[in-house]
């Protein structure tokens, strides 16, 4: 929904700063949400959040076809940001049950490439449903798969017990302030400035492209897509030889060299070496900083602080797109992503100076 936002904003008769203020009602909905929900799951378990998250799935792009009017638009669309946080909060929640039995690093980094296939697929697919057949055929499509996630969660997920458990509160040692732990931080930081990076991207790249006679930019998150997916594979073999540290430290610095690298930009070609490039080191950073906190949260709060860990990537977005708007002025494009890609160096030195991985349990296979 996020990539025809825009198409629907104008079928409603809206302007662009519509667009901005609708985008902003869906991220700041998945963003609040998540650790509230993290803690929940904590408590209760995962099962009523993925129903709640199912139905709302079934029930938003189906609103969409009544609505008539903006105001209603940032209504639905915040229905859509909060099973956004739920769907990903309480399959992370599932994916961390399994792995006492399938290894953490391996299931943590699962749940992260369901995440990115998804969200790779989805926005080719919502354009070519919208321009091909139309908002109706769109939304009736997504309500169909809604469905389909509920039926293939009541039959896969929501009848293992074990999956969807409450942490006993018999067993509880540890209060909130675990959550403190400078690893869990310095993950949550270094994941950030990552995000901020990759919402300048997805906020400036297109004008920067059309700048350069470049108009199908859509090749530079192809690339990066592809590249991900295909790092992330190696992820969990690559932290057990190497350690977690040298993984998503070298991924963020190849991370930054692809941001900068735009800088330089003159042809399509160049955009895809850039998109490889940032493919390639994005790879190696969800996986290592989720196992970090994994690791370091006592596990009755682990579900609240993924929730915590999680909700950078909405706000790390908002933010590139916010800060660099509000600059945009002053800078060229060149310029704008030269001080982007320096956030994933901040990263490095975050990860870095925490001793983030140092004296640390050797992961799970």
């Amino acid at each position: 929904m996020r990539t025809t936002l825009a198409l629907y904003v104008s079928f409603l008769g809206g302007e662009s700063f519509h667009v901005g203020l609708l985008m902003g009602a869906l991220t700041v909905s998945s963003l609040l949400v998540r650790p509230v929900i993290g803690r929940l799951i904590d408590r209760y378990g995962a099962q009523p959040f993925f129903l709640v998250a199912a139905l709302i799935a079934i029930l938003t792009p189906l609103a969409h076809l009544f609505n008539q009017s903006l105001w209603g638009a940032a209504f639905v669309l915040s229905g859509v940001g909060i099973a956004h946080g739920l769907v990903q909060i309480s399959a992370a929640a599932a994916f961390l049950d399994l792995s006492s039995g399938y290894g953490s690093s391996n299931m943590v980094n699962l749940s992260g490439l369901a995440i990115i296939s998804s969200s790779s697929l989805a926005p080719v697919l919502a354009m070519t449903l919208w321009e091909s057949r139309g908002p109706t055929t769109l939304y009736c499509f997504l309500a169909i798969l809604g469905l389909l996630g509920l039926l293939t969660a009541r039959k896969f997920v929501l009848s293992s017990q074990k999956m969807m458990s409450a942490t006993n509160p018999s067993n509880r040692t540890s209060d909130w302030k675990a959550l403190l732990n400078k690893h869990i931080i310095a993950a949550c930081i270094a994941y950030l400035v990552w995000a901020t990076a990759y919402g300048v991207l997805i906020s400036f790249l297109p004008l920067y492209g059309a700048t350069k006679g470049i108009m199908n930019v859509g090749v530079f998150f192809t690339a990066y897509a592809v590249l991900t997916l295909l790092v992330r594979l190696q992820v969990p073999s690559l932290m057990r030889r190497f350690g977690s540290v040298f993984v998503v430290t070298i991924g963020l610095a190849i991370t930054a060299l692809g941001v900068i690298s735009l800088a330089k930009l003159q042809t399509v070609y160049g955009l895809v070496f850039s998109g490889m490039l940032f493919g390639l080191g994005s790879g190696g950073v969800y996986t290592p900083l989720a196992c970090q906190v994994v690791e370091h949260a006592p596990v009755e709060y682990r579900n609240t602080a993924m929730g915590f860990f999680m909700l950078n990537i909405e706000l790390g977005q908002t933010l590139g797109a916010l800060v660099m708007g509000s600059i945009s002025h002053l800078l060229s494009y060149p310029r704008m992503f030269l001080i982007a890609g320096f956030l994933p160096i901040i990263g490095v030195f975050i990860v870095l100076g925490s001793t983030l991985g140092r004296g640390e349990k050797k992961l799970s296979s």
